[in-house]
């Protein structure tokens, strides 16, 4: 009995030895798995330099066979970090998703994202992440994007050896050009920066920006430029379609009549870019004349262009200001005394007002139009006796300064008032 015992106890000590051997080589192969694989794909939706692109990251089949996600898998919650070339922007990525379900991520850095897998990859499947709107790195054949995952074992499983190329952004290159009309309002005698024309210039490609260097343009349409038209002048909008005078190109040409050219430097840039011609029409132009302008040739890029179209229907007559009349009479209560055109196309003008809203017998009323005659604002000077305005100035800071006569007041008949742009 006692060497039967003995020999049961010897096999189920080498079987304890033998089922702890195993285990062990079991636990080590599945808490300590570092797996090294490539990438099979990737993807770069817009390859040029600079540009904003979708990555797709395809991986070869993780760690081999075994199915399930095993030693070397990556579990859903998982850090994983991805590592871009430098000159990659990847601090630009908007969205992305990793085996399908969308990404949260953690840090995104120009050359280092990180976040928790929110799925698991299994081992022997294939790995696939999307991100959406990485800024691409400059010219080159790159294999350095890598990703590395905490796995299922407490390892890591890496994915590298990516190849992927940038090619150079297109050089920008003239694609367009044309001319529009797009106002055919009445334009009133004396006003300035009255919109004539649109020329429009497309540009393709965004490497070596070029520029452009000369419009030529005629008065075609006017009715008698040299008595209609005081000057001319060219402005650039950038890539806003709306007409403003902001940003003079080249120099203002003095009573245009037939062709002129009008010459500068503007880079342009890509897409289209807006300029626009303006005339000044001074106080003797003649009433029911027309003014009108021509483009037929543009200098890009020391080539010169023809516009599409050079010449749009539409044109703009002259008219009499009859706006100032309406606004200023005021009816049966009040009087003109001077009136300017202010430095922004629009107009001033100083009254004397005895109108029921004065603040005394009579006021000095200054009132601010646009170039159009339309109201801005409007003041009344004085006190509770008689003043009345004269004279009437815009100063060099955009205020005015006016003079006329009052008995408001105990220093005397003539009074001088300063005010701000807004008439304070």
């Amino acid at each position: 009995m006692k060497q039967r015992c003995k020999k049961i106890f010897r096999f189920a000590n080498i079987y304890f030895w033998f089922f702890l051997s195993v285990f062990n080589l079991i636990a080590l192969n599945s808490y300590s798995a570092n797996c090294n694989i490539s990438w099979s794909s990737t993807t770069v939706s817009v390859t040029t330099e600079l540009a904003i692109s979708t990555y797709i990251l395809t991986s070869n089949t993780i760690c081999g066979g075994g199915g399930g996600i095993g030693s070397s898998g990556i579990p859903t919650g998982n850090l994983v970090t991805i590592n871009f070339p430098a000159g990659t922007n990847a601090s630009t990525i908007t969205t992305g998703t990793f085996n399908g379900s969308a990404i949260s991520f953690i840090l995104l850095n120009p050359t280092q994202i990180t976040f928790n897998a929110p799925t698991n990859a299994a081992k022997g499947t294939s790995c696939v992440v999307v991100l959406n709107n990485v800024t691409n790195p400059s010219t080159a054949t790159y294999t350095t994007l890598d990703l590395s995952a905490v796995n299922n074992s407490s390892g890591t499983t890496s994915f590298s050896n990516s190849n992927y190329t940038i090619t150079p952004l297109p050089p920008m290159a003239y694609s367009s050009s044309t001319i529009t009309q797009n106002n055919v309002l009445d334009v009133a005698l004396g006003t300035i920066k009255n919109e004539i024309i649109g020329i429009e210039i497309v540009t393709t490609g965004t490497a070596s920006p070029i520029s452009t260097t000369s419009f030529t343009i005629n008065t075609t349409g006017t009715t008698n430029a040299a008595i209609d038209i005081t000057n001319a002048k060219l402005w650039y909008s950038g890539t806003s379609s709306s007409f403003s005078t902001a940003n003079q190109f080249g120099s203002t040409v003095v009573t245009p009549n037939g062709s002129f050219n009008i010459i500068g430097t503007q880079m342009l840039s890509v897409g289209t870019n807006y300029f626009w011609l303006t005339y000044e029409v001074p106080f003797t132009a003649t009433n029911g004349n027309f003014i009108d302008a021509e483009c037929t040739s543009i200098i890009v890029n020391t080539i010169a262009q023809t516009p599409t179209i050079s010449t749009p229907a539409g044109n703009r007559e002259i008219i009499l200001q009859n706006t100032f009349y309406m606004v200023y009479n005021k009816g049966s209560n009040g009087g003109g005394s001077d009136i300017i055109q202010t430095t922004d196309g629009g107009y001033a003008k100083l009254l004397t007002d005895f109108s029921t809203g004065s603040l005394g017998a009579t006021d000095m009323y200054l009132h601010k139009t646009d170039p159009g005659g339309n109201t801005q604002w409007s003041k009344h000077y004085g006190g509770a006796g008689s003043d009345e305005g004269f004279t009437l100035i815009q100063t060099a800071d955009g205020g005015y300064f006016f003079a006329g006569s009052s008995n408001s007041f105990p220093t005397g008949r003539w009074h001088v008032i300063k005010t701000n742009t807004s008439g304070n």
